[in-house]
């Protein structure tokens, strides 16, 4: 055999090699985990009998494996996003083109199909979305029929149910949403607690593999009403068994004190940290905490015998709430709540366990942890609103998101289509696998229409200004601020950027453009600038430096077309006095004008301390340490007890991770003292990144749910946009009442 000959063979062989090994790696991989001799999940399935509906996802589950009986194209395909439109939403679309890289199949006429995905550790799973198999050129091998199984061990598998699920077909286009199970959007797992989740593939459309596009999995999440059981994570979230304390393992029922616990230690945690931390995945109301202590009957000296409690909401300071006993275990199966704690409604986001003492073991353990709501104010995730601003295709991220409806209507709960602008923004690819960027590039402004789906415009002209030389001899570009709706003219704060400074930008003014609006959408061809360059209306620089204020950061239209309750014909145009000569930190500050003095700057009134007058630089300070980009919405829910005042909302300091509102019913008294809702999680899990500039969005929000977003960044100079382009993209939250 010559030496070409000789390298292609191994060549061959190496991949056949990999193709078994590839095949089989579900089997080794399952038999190299620890065998419980006891029928662990018959042992489940005795437990988690009450099982409840997930009526919302909750948080995507990260880290899952798949393990195939065997596999043409990749078993990974399933779960790592390959061919999909953006990140962790069930709301993205999945490809139809090269389906050996973006799908999964299995290997033709075998006589066992299935899928076996591995958990990082045991999780209380709640939805699980399917996409489909979607090439046309195997379309038939799509997955007809299929039914579920979980373990928590890998070994023995039980039935979720006896039923028999039915998957639609797709017809080879691109761009499809989920498939119906059973007529359903998702197959509702109800909470169960397993590592493992096992697919057995029943039938397909007639070929002779089974394939699939996608799998996503969602943590089990409880309606946000007083009595349910909070979510809980261990935070930083852990891939290890110390999830134990709080995934439902063992656990008789979830969503109740009432429930019983397992005496087998494969379901509990136990170490010689005497410390754990949890994330609420929001910031809820704390009505109870129930403790089941260590259960183990050969380890009861390890159960906790006097624990401190500590909350917090930022996740970084944290205050004691008390000292309390933990009754000690019996060992028996079936064990009761060994401690329920009474916390009032106490607001928090994050607990702390710091163990002070045990019943004599060496380690420190306990089997599970649930905490109870109360009454109160709510803030969580927003899967669904943040998932349609995760974008891998065209429009790919940006920040500076500002919205109106085209109506007019800017009332919480109204109807229509929605303006987006954004500012800084990249528009190209994102490798949804390596979460590379490619093919990128980057705008100053961009936009984008919403009416229950988002439409991003990749190709609107980049607002940007004429260079002038009384306000810097530099280059300049625009970001975008707040706009509103006057009849069918769109208008929209325009920022003068000099490139210039120690950041590489600075605000040298202000203007506003305008738009016509044609049949619910933009005309960029019909683009007027109205120039503040003289008057000093929209915004104020002292030549000293030692003064600056910017309006534009947001507008309230207490105007009949906006559908407020009180209009009074005015736009009040809220904005910031930054003042180095001042106590305040960065103030807010109000001006007004009627409808019909859009474009007579002259026209302009200021808040001052002597009422409203025509002099920026008289501007009061109405609240402190606010944020460039913010809110000022009117409360319209006659059930919120907020209802007829105007809820300001912003990242404190502009950027950090402590998101405030702030409320009044009148802008001359300015706004209450602020109170922090929601601490951004992301900074605390990674560095390199900034969060800043939150703000409501009447146009998502309900009467009773009101939507909030921040914006996610690189910060400090980490330059990590360009390699995940999972980071550059609003995230929103919902606060609401309970």
């Amino acid at each position: 055999m010559n030496l070409v000959k000789y390298i292609k063979f191994t060549a061959f062989l190496s991949v056949f090699s990999l193709l078994i090994v590839g095949c089989n790696k579900k089997k080794d991989d399952l038999d190299n985990n620890q065998y419980i001799s006891q029928d662990l999940v018959n042992q489940k399935g005795e437990y988690n009998k009450k099982l409840i509906e997930s009526d919302n996802p909750g948080v995507i589950i990260k880290g899952v494996e798949a393990y195939a009986s065997s596999y043409l194209y990749n078993q990974s395909n399933l779960i790592n996003c390959s061919g999909m439109s953006g990140s962790e939403s069930y709301l993205h679309l999945h490809t139809s083109s090269e389906p050996r890289n973006n799908m999964f199949l299995t290997q033709a006429n075998q006589k066992e199909n299935y899928v076996i995905l591995k958990m990082p550790s045991i999780t209380q799973i709640g939805r699980m979305y399917i996409w489909n198999y979607n090439n046309f050129a195997k379309i038939d091998c799509a997955l007809k029929t299929f039914s579920v199984s979980f373990s928590s061990d890998g070994h023995t598998f039980t039935p979720f149910d006896d039923s028999i699920y039915s998957l639609d077909r797709n017809d080879g286009r691109s761009d499809i949403s989920f498939n119906k199970i059973n007529d359903k959007d998702y197959l509702d797992l109800k909470g169960i607690s397993a590592k493992y989740l096992k697919i057995d593939f029943l039938s397909n459309y007639g070929g002779s593999n089974y394939g699939l596009s996608e799998i996503r999995l969602y943590q089990y999440k409880s309606v946000a009403k007083q009595g349910n059981e909070v979510n809980l994570n261990v935070f930083p979230t852990k891939n290890t068994s110390i999830n134990n304390i709080c995934n439902g393992s063992g656990i008789s029922e979830i969503n109740s004190l009432e429930a019983k616990s397992s005496n087998n230690p494969y379901f509990m945690y136990k170490s010689q940290k005497k410390e754990v931390t949890f994330t609420l995945n929001g910031n809820y109301p704390i009505e109870k905490i129930g403790i089941w202590n260590y259960n183990d009957p050969e380890k009861l000296s390890c159960g906790i015998k006097e624990l401190e409690i500590y909350s917090s909401i930022n996740g970084k300071t944290f205050d004691l709430v008390g000292k309390y006993q933990i009754a000690k275990a019996s060992g028996k199966d079936d064990e009761t709540v060994s401690t329920i704690i009474s916390l009032g409604n106490l607001s928090c986001q994050y607990l702390r366990f710091k163990y002070l003492s045990n019943y004599g073991g060496e380690e420190y353990g306990l089997s599970e942890v649930k905490v109870i709501m109360g009454k109160g104010r709510v803030s969580e995730l927003d899967i669904e609103h943040t998932g349609l601003f995760s974008s891998y295709r065209g429009w790919t991220g940006a920040d500076g998101i500002f919205a109106v409806r085209t109506n007019g209507d800017q009332s919480i709960g109204g109807q229509g289509k929605a303006i987006f602008n954004f500012s800084d923004t990249y528009i190209g690819e994102v490798d949804p696998v390596s979460k590379l960027r490619k093919n990128s590039i980057f705008k100053n402004n961009s936009f984008g229409y919403f009416d229950s789906k988002m439409e991003f415009v990749t190709d609107s002209p980049v607002i940007s200004p004429e260079k002038m030389l009384d306000r810097s001899s530099s280059d300049a570009f625009n970001w975008l601020g707040d706009s509103f709706i006057i009849g069918d003219k769109y208008y929209l704060t325009s920022l003068y950027m000099a490139k210039e400074g120690v950041l590489g930008f600075s605000q040298r003014g202000e203007d506003l453009v305008r738009f016509d609006i044609v049949d619910g959408k933009i005309d960029f061809n019909s683009k007027v600038n109205i120039i503040d360059q003289d008057t000093n209306k929209l915004s104020y620089f002292s030549k000293d430096g030692s003064l600056s204020i910017i309006f534009g950061s947001a507008y309230f239209e207490n105007t009949e077309s906006a559908k407020s309750l009180n209009p009074d014909g005015y736009i009040y145009n809220f904005g910031y006095r930054d003042d180095k000569n001042s106590s305040y930190t960065r103030g807010l500050v109000c001006s007004r004008f009627k409808e019909s003095d859009v474009e007579d700057f002259s026209k302009y009134q200021y808040l001052s301390n002597d009422g409203w007058v025509d002099d920026i630089t008289k501007t009061k300070v109405l609240c402190d340490r606010v944020s460039c980009e913010m809110s000022v919405t009117e409360i319209n829910d006659e059930n919120s007890p907020y209802y007829g005042n105007f809820m300001l909302t912003y990242q404190k300091d502009t950027v950090g991770n402590e998101i405030c509102v702030s409320v009044t019913s009148s802008f001359e008294e300015g706004f209450n003292s602020s109170t922090t809702i929601y601490s951004t999680p992301e900074t605390l899990v990674r560095e390199g990144l900034s969060q800043y500039n939150a703000k409501m969005h009447p146009v998502l929000s309900s009467k009773n749910k009101y939507v909030i977003s921040y914006n996610l960044n690189e910060g400090g100079g980490s330059n990590l946009n360009a390699s995940d382009g999972d980071i550059y993209h609003p995230r929103f939250i919902n606060l609401f009442e309970i």
